[in-house]
């Protein structure tokens, strides 16, 4: 285990202790052994002078007794309750596949390749939580509470500035600490983090504890509801002696403990490739037990307001030696004056996932059984490639020993039992098949999933490079790392515990004035500072879990503010944009925010070619004004600028704009000349003065005054009409170009006219035409109708003299039968 400063020994003395420290406050202790050896002995029996002072002196030694063993079979009921949890963790950690193997089975030299999903997972987590949680510039923020004011705004970001400079540079050991814990939190998904103030170093530490250094109650729901938590702590006779001496701890006599290494403690030296068993030790190692708990003791009873104990427990830190049960000190875990005896948390639980208990759920539990499967998979594949590429068989030699029993290896070739002459008979290699593409797809499905349930997969952009909906991109984002996310609001959550106990342990530890140094500057910090009036923060936004998410959403404030400019501080939107992309100092990058002074014509125009602010005054000519910007406009060397349509852009954009402000001045002044009414004085917009600072008027006087500035505004447009139309009129009568343009109109005019009227005869020849031929089609049809009449009388007269002639016959016909009867 790691080995951390002890707290509450005296100036000057230099003692460690393995494993992390006991949560105690010895500064208001008045106990000085260097001054006086004997005045641990001398303490008043009525009880402690301080609030935390260790308690057992005053406590009978039967009710320590039964504490001790209280604590002691609590903790291995507690202990023995994780069992099945710790070996599946023990399982996982085996599975990683960091450290170098050669199998024996199936056969010797078989594959022994892991497919890296848990510890590809890990490290990816890792990487990214270390650049959000632990950003250069520190993990600190702060917000005042209550009514914002100018003292409290100084407050609060001395409060950042010193945490920060705690964070990231008086604790050395902070960030190697915090990278070693989010490694094992994203393997386990568990970690805990002890926060204390060592008194040796001056300054408070916190600590990662291993898994097998943090036991909770075994029906642990949280951390702020557990009935007990418990930190085993390893440390020598040698070092207790001295906290014994020094008074943290109760002088008794503590024998060596049967200490063993934990199963846990094993599998990881087994991956580091540490061997603990080859170290015969001095046999002088001691296990304590730390306890935060509840408890009633018999003469620091919960009492109500008649002094009767009420049978309340509260809450204490116990701390004990394993295998003895002695107790070694015994204090207070709450605030002075706190009447809810809210107990004071020392250690943070950090959850990767919530499982179904108070243990959370890691990589080694989210992926563990589709690793193993497709390391099954690839091994497969790679054995059965290799068996392919170098067979293996039986050849006869003669009548020997039978085959053995041991697989074969690559390459191999046995002697059999057998005779042949013919070498294919003598030869007979093992029928093995190529590598399956069908376990080779079934492998890579399986890692897919793994990495898609990670949040490790690539995310795939839509086409289109810088052009692409900046909403849609960030959605894709989001809906690739949706757990990701998750986990980086938890961590938030953790971090965010984590500072507010820091900053409690400042408020007790930090003196009333305290001065440091950072990159040479001076900077200082008050003991008042931590009044509780400012709460300390994660610099980490649990929104934003990545700094391509960051660029997006800066990215897309920023075409807002440039869609949008009138409402948004572009400024600003840059600067989101600067720090998104994490630029060190973006202010120097940035032209200074100034109000740009009055200025003659000619000089605003200069400072926007060189893309300086520029600003119209109320007291300026601006009629003067408009009238250079709008020549200059046409002058040919400005023009000859527009070549390059980015500076065009720019140059264009910023006169008009500048246009504008003269030109509502100057409406403004017209109003006044036209009502005869002197207004307030008009708002001088800027960037220090948003609103302007304008003196509105009363109400009635400001309708009125609309209403006439309505009219008069007709008015004045009408006027200036009429003006701009006479002086075009003007111009154009002077200008010898349009005169020409004007005859050469009236000879356009008289072409079309004669167009016209030649277009107009011919339009009347034609209807005399089709006048002419339209008589003769009548005449036609006339003759026609007639010829017609005349064939149907030829046709009836030839029909009538056809009837005759039938009927002349059949009456001659009759007549020669009459005749011949």
């Amino acid at each position: 285990m790691a080995f951390e400063k002890v707290n509450g020994l005296p100036a000057g003395d230099e003692i460690t202790l393995p494993g992390s420290i006991p949560i105690l406050d010895v500064m208001s202790s008045n106990v000085d052994l260097m001054e006086d050896p004997d005045a641990i002995d001398l303490l008043a029996p009525a009880g402690p002078e301080g609030w935390r002072d260790d308690l057992t002196p005053f406590i009978d030694e039967e009710e320590l007794n039964r504490i001790g063993r209280l604590v002691a079979d609590e903790t291995e009921e507690d202990l023995k309750a994780r069992d099945e949890w710790l070996e599946d963790i023990n399982k996982g950690l085996d599975e990683l596949g960091i450290r170098r193997e050669e199998l024996t089975k199936p056969f010797k030299g078989a594959c022994s390749a892991t497919v890296p999903l848990i510890e590809e997972a890990a490290r990816q987590f890792q990487a990214r939580s270390m650049t959000e949680m632990l950003p250069p510039q520190g993990p600190v923020r702060t917000e005042t509470l209550g009514k914002q004011t100018d003292e409290l705004c100084r407050q609060a970001k001395r409060v950042a500035e010193f945490m920060n400079y705690q964070l990231t540079e008086e604790m050395e050991e902070y960030t190697e600490d915090t990278d070693s814990m989010l490694y094992y939190y994203a393997l386990t998904g568990t970690a805990f983090r002890k926060w204390y103030y060592d008194e040796n170093l001056g300054r408070p530490v916190g600590r990662f504890l291993r898994l097998d250094d943090f036991v909770p109650a075994f029906d642990a729901l949280d951390m702020p509801t557990a009935k007990r938590k418990t930190h085993v702590i390893t440390t020598t006779r040698s070092q207790l002696r001295a906290m014994q001496l020094a008074g943290i701890y109760r002088d008794v006599d503590v024998r060596p403990s049967t200490a063993r290494n934990s199963e846990f403690e094993e599998t990881v030296d087994e991956q580091t490739g540490v061997d603990r068993k080859t170290h015969k030790g001095d046999g002088d190692d001691v296990i304590l037990l730390e306890q935060q708990r509840w408890l009633s003791i018999a003469g620091f009873e919960d009492a109500d307001e008649f002094g009767e104990p009420t049978g309340v427990d509260l809450p204490y830190v116990v701390t004990i030696e394993r295998d003895s049960t002695k107790v070694l000190s015994i204090r207070r875990n709450w605030l002075e004056g706190d009447d809810k005896r809210k107990p004071l948390e020392h250690i943070v639980r950090w959850r990767l996932l919530p499982g179904l208990g108070f243990y959370g759920t890691g990589y080694i539990h989210l992926l563990g059984n589709i690793q193993r499967s497709a390391t099954t998979s690839l091994r497969s594949l790679v054995d059965a490639g290799q068996f392919a590429n170098l067979p293996a068989g039986f050849k006869t030699r003669g009548t020997r020993s039978p085959v053995g029993e041991a697989p074969l290896a690559f390459g191999e070739w046995r002697d059999v039992d057998a005779a042949g002459d013919d070498l294919r008979k003598s030869m007979i290699p093992v029928p093995f098949k190529e590598p399956s593409q069908t376990l080779f797809q079934l492998m890579n499905a399986m890692i897919d999933l793994g990495r898609r349930l990670a949040a490790v997969n690539d995310v795939t952009l839509p086409d289109g490079g810088s052009e692409a909906p900046v909403g849609t991109t960030v959605a894709l984002l989001e809906q690739a790392h949706k757990l990701m996310s998750s986990m980086h609001k938890r961590m938030h959550q953790s971090m965010r515990r984590e500072l507010r106990i820091l900053a409690r342990i400042n408020a007790e530890s930090v003196p009333q004035y305290y001065p440091y140094e950072v990159d040479n500057e001076s900077r200082e910090v008050f003991a008042t500072d931590f009044d509780g009036r400012v709460d300390v923060l994660p610099v980490s936004d649990p929104n934003i879990f990545s700094e391509a998410q960051r660029v997006m959403r800066a990215q897309s404030v920023l075409q807002l503010a440039q869609a949008a400019p009138t409402i948004y501080n572009q400024r600003a939107a840059h600067r989101l944009m600067l720090e998104s992309m994490n630029v060190q100092d973006p202010d120097r990058l940035l032209l200074p925010e100034f109000v740009a002074p009055p200025m003659d014509p000619a000089t605003q125009l200069l400072a926007i070619l060189q893309s300086k602010p520029v600003k119209a005054w109320y007291s300026q000519n601006h009629q003067a004004h408009i009238a250079f910007l709008m020549a200059s406009m046409q002058n040919p060397a400005l023009q000859a600028l527009a070549s390059n349509p980015q500076v065009a852009q720019t140059v264009q954009m910023g006169v008009m704009a500048l246009i504008g402000e003269h030109t509502g001045m100057l409406i403004r002044q017209q109003m006044e000349q036209t009502l005869q009414i002197q207004l307030p004085p008009p708002p001088e917009y800027s960037q220090d003065n948003p609103s302007g600072e304008y003196q509105p008027l009363p109400p009635q006087v400001e309708s009125q005054i609309a209403q006439h500035m309505a009219l008069a505004a007709q008015q004045l447009a009408q006027q200036a009409q009429q003006m701009a139309q006479m002086q075009k009129n003007q111009q154009a009568a002077q200008d010898p170009a349009v005169q020409i343009a004007l005859q050469q109109l009236q000879i356009e005019k008289e072409k079309i006219a004669s167009r016209e009227r030649i277009e107009m005869q011919r339009a009347q020849q034609r209807a005399t035409d089709t006048q002419v031929r339209a008589d003769d089609a009548d005449a036609d049809r006339e003759l026609d109708r007639q010829n017609m009449m005349i064939d149907a009388e030829l046709d009836r007269l030839k029909l009538q003299e056809e009837s005759a002639n039938a009927a002349k016959r059949i009456l001659a016909d009759a007549q020669r039968q009459r005749g011949l009867t």
